[in-house]
């Protein structure tokens, strides 16, 4: 084989590979970003599931739910939404266009997460249906008025099939431990109060009257539960349900602050292991706690010696 001859092979080599390459490109196809939207045009998002439509929008420069309940947000969950689903890319070309496909991805109207995203002017920015793969580092979606599947090269399902709870800021309270100035705590075993007089307490009941230090171990138990005071559920619009056992609380404790506010909160059972609370008379929603939760409170005078 002469040296041209092997510069020609050469050459072809090269010819085919590129042809190959470009070839396998086109079948990729480009990346491309899915959604509209991005954190600054959007102002609202709209979630809807089997269980649920939840609505998050902008109130001010503070993101908060507004429907079913007008609530504080987890915080981070908006940031997810921002940054995993606002973000998500996919090839442009679709894996598939026929309706009959749209079973197997869960992207009929009954089985997708319905998510919409929503401008300040009330423009809808994109209009989505997210369904659900057998692989789970991909997520398939298509718009709500065209049959093309494209499966997002990220998992988003998780960010956004949630429940109402998921998404609600759980503390019942957010105070700093050591503006607490006083506690009172009434029930069927106990009834007791402990008040702040510099680095001293004072306790108090029907039979004892004594000091107790700031480092006591119960007492700094009872201050340190509201470094985080947060709920593990919600019960709304059932206040009726619970009114009597309210009514006739297991516990009852009230807390002062320095700045003068008071905190009022009503133990009742709910199930097994578990109380519904209270707070300052509130009937709209009422909140859930562990039964170890309330029990750091159901002390006697020998704690606190």
């Amino acid at each position: 084989m002469n040296k041209k001859t092997i510069i020609y092979i050469i050459i072809l080599i090269v010819l085919v590979g590129a042809y190959l390459l470009t070839k396998l490109d086109r079948n990729k196809g480009k990346r491309f970003n899915f959604f509209t939207a991005d954190s600054i045009s959007v102002a609202r998002f709209e979630i809807t599931t089997q269980e649920d439509t939840i609505s998050l929008a902008k109130e001010a420069d503070e993101w908060r739910i507004v429907e079913p309940v007008n609530w504080r947000l987890q915080v981070g969950k908006i940031e997810k939404l921002y940054d995993t689903v606002l973000t998500a890319e996919t090839s442009s070309i679709p894996v598939s266009e026929n309706e009959s496909s749209l079973e197997k991805y869960q992207l009929t109207d009954s089985l997708a997460v319905h998510f919409k995203t929503i401008d300040a002017s009330g423009n809808v920015l994109d209009d989505v249906l997210i369904g659900k793969s057998s692989n789970s580092n991909v997520t398939p979606v298509r718009k709500i008025d065209s049959n093309k599947v494209y499966l997002l090269e990220t998992n988003i399902l998780s960010n956004v099939k949630q429940t109402l709870d998921s998404w609600r800021r759980r503390e019942i309270v957010e105070i700093a431990p050591e503006q607490i100035t006083k506690f009172m705590v009434v029930s069927d075993d106990t009834t007791y109060t402990l008040t702040r007089s510099d680095s001293l307490w004072q306790y108090e009941d029907e039979k004892e009257s004594f000091t107790v230090k700031d480092d006591n171990a119960t007492l700094m138990t009872m201050k340190s539960t509201f470094n985080r005071f947060a709920a593990t559920g919600f019960v709304d619009g059932e206040y009726d349900k619970y009114a009597d056992a309210l009514s006739n609380s297991v516990l009852e404790l009230r807390i002062e602050m320095r700045d003068g506010s008071k905190y009022h909160f009503r133990y009742a059972p709910y199930e097994e292991k578990k109380y519904v609370v209270q707070l300052n008379n509130d009937t709209d929603t009422l909140y859930l706690q562990s039964e170890i939760s309330m029990t750091k409170f159901q002390k006697i005078a020998a704690d606190f010696k």
